[in-house]
């Protein structure tokens, strides 16, 4: 059972060439913030849900449907100071974001779940978001625009109404193996999530909007949009190259890194280290091979 548990794509580094004593050298970025918490394990079959700065009386919730069609809502208020478990049983489940708001909600698309080798360690780190990806503000909110109000600045919380009474809401989660992050970004923009560390478990990232708008005497009213599960890069172990999931080229980056040819950032470190022995060489490679054709 995952203790205090249980943090959508992520841009990949920026590469400039340079030379060292005549090879050309790949140089990454600078290295995005990551801080390593903790660890746990979970078992197969059992599905985590996890709140990180989320308020009591969060309106969000998340909606699981197993292969027969059966949908369990679980409304992340009901533990939302505390991770909660539930023994689901080896399957692929599919989900999806819903959001309460006034007399009404809305929701979205997200990516599916699977339980059947979902077991083994998990990581519990804290990470800036728009150091992974380039579809969050340095505050953590992701900017939409909207009709009659132009850009907006969603925060993944229910907000206050403005001066004209529109009022916003939305919703990230934050999937990753067995364990579902529900998550608001806190003033730096950071978050805590738990994260799975079995080679090739994608780390993803499923966002929902809703809104009211007032406008020439009329009331507009908006919900779902957003992202259905978009790949965060760098948080994967065998995602080498940080495009956000494991496949030969990680294989080809881990190579050219042992070679001398490219730099790694520490992320890329800590993904590319498959046997975690603090080093990433040949070794880590063949690691990663042997994942890809399990």
């Amino acid at each position: 059972m995952l203790k205090k548990i249980l943090a959508a794509a992520v841009t990949a580094a920026t590469l400039v060439t340079c030379s060292v004593a005549g090879v050309p050298v790949q140089a990454s970025t600078a290295d995005p913030t990551i801080k390593h918490l903790g660890k746990t394990t979970q078992q197969d079959g059992v599905l985590t849900l996890y709140n990180y700065n989320v308020s009591a009386d969060t309106k969000a919730a998340i909606k699981i449907e197993d292969s027969n069609g059966k949908e369990t809502t679980y409304n992340f208020a009901d533990f939302y100071n505390h991770p909660q478990t539930y023994n689901l049983g080896k399957g692929i489940f599919s989900s999806s974001t819903w959001v309460t708001m006034g007399s009404g909600g809305g929701g979205g698309s997200a990516p599916s779940i699977n339980l059947e080798n979902s077991g083994g360690k998990y990581e519990y780190v804290k990470i800036k978001l728009s150091d992974f990806s380039s579809y969050f503000n340095t505050d953590g909110s992701h900017t939409e625009k909207e009709n009659y109000v132009g850009n907006h600045k969603y925060k993944f919380r229910e907000e206050e109404a403005d001066a004209n009474g529109n009022r916003f809401t939305s919703v990230l989660l934050i999937y990753s193996g067995g364990a579902v992050n529900h998550v608001v970004p806190d003033k730096d923009g950071m978050v805590k999530i738990y994260i799975s560390t079995k080679p090739g478990d994608s780390v993803r990232y499923a966002t929902t909007f809703n809104h009211i708008i007032h406008h020439d005497g009329s009331v507009s009213y908006g919900g779902g949009g957003g992202t259905s599960g978009s790949y965060i890069g760098g948080l994967s172990i065998g995602d080498a190259d940080m495009n956000g999931y494991m496949s030969i080229s990680d294989v080809t980056a881990v190579q050219r890194y042992s070679a001398k040819m490219e730099d790694f950032n520490s992320a890329q470190i800590r993904c590319g280290d498959l046997n975690g022995d603090g080093d990433v060489n040949i070794v880590d490679a063949t690691l990663i091979q042997k994942a890809l054709a399990e």
